[in-house]
């Protein structure tokens, strides 16, 4: 599979992306998120961020964190930036 085919499937996957990966979404991020022991004040790079899932969800837990995120995909960055507050997106 080649980049750019791998760019066009997750554009195409970014609206439906959180439905329809919920649950494994869900297991991982908790997963990820009950490893962390952070002050609060750290900064963040979350690679890829996808929807920016991860990113909602740390910023909950932690409000004064600074979060960025990158992803291969611009579908997805727009679904991230669109849902997600105080981001970097």
């Amino acid at each position: 599979m080649s980049k750019n085919s791998v760019i066009r499937e997750y554009d195409r996957l970014a609206e439906q992306y959180d439905r329809r990966w919920a649950k494994y979404s869900d297991a991982t991020i908790q997963s990820v998120m009950g490893g962390l022991r952070l002050a609060g004040r750290e900064t963040i790079l979350d690679v890829p961020c996808g929807t920016g899932e991860l990113v909602k969800r740390l910023l909950v837990r932690w409000p004064s964190i600074r979060v960025s995120g990158v992803d291969i995909s611009e579908r997805m960055l727009t679904v991230a930036a669109s849902q997600t507050i105080r981001s970097s997106c």
